[in-house]
């Protein structure tokens, strides 16, 4: 997987969880823990 495709991956993911969680400051607590475990390969 290239990673640019990694990137688009990662914002269309970041994307979706701010549009499912309405509040900013937890949606990006959220996005924050989400690409800090993809950067770990989970």
């Amino acid at each position: 997987m290239e990673y640019k495709d990694k990137q688009e991956l990662k914002w269309l993911i970041a994307e979706l969880i701010i549009s499912e969680i309405h509040t900013k400051d937890t949606a990006l607590r959220e996005v924050v823990n989400w690409i800090n475990n993809f950067d770990r390969g989970r």
